[in-house]
């Protein structure tokens, strides 16, 4: 995955028009979080697919967890507090 989104990158950069290059026309595109980690890395200089996939996977898991514990901890504060609980069911 991470080598066909390299040569995509590739491709499309080389057929950008010469506008598009020295204006940056096309950084008001959407991009997936893949195309920013590569090009903020340093396009074909940047992380390894290696590096890559570590870093997107650091990031995920650490995304889950924070917001495992947040709802964790909610529930926890709810099932300690009825009347808030209550206020928030009603709510």
């Amino acid at each position: 995955v991470i080598q066909n989104k390299r040569r995509e990158i590739k491709k499309e950069k080389d057929l950008k028009s010469e506008v598009d290059r020295n204006f940056g026309l096309s950084n008001y595109k959407t991009q997936s979080f893949l195309d920013l980690l590569i090009e903020f890395s340093g396009g074909e200089n940047g992380y390894t697919d290696l590096e890559l996939r570590e870093e997107i996977l650091t990031l995920t898991i650490a995304g889950t967890d924070t917001t495992g514990i947040s709802i964790g901890y909610t529930l926890k504060l709810l099932a300690m507090y009825p009347k808030v609980q209550d206020k928030l069911y009603q709510e």
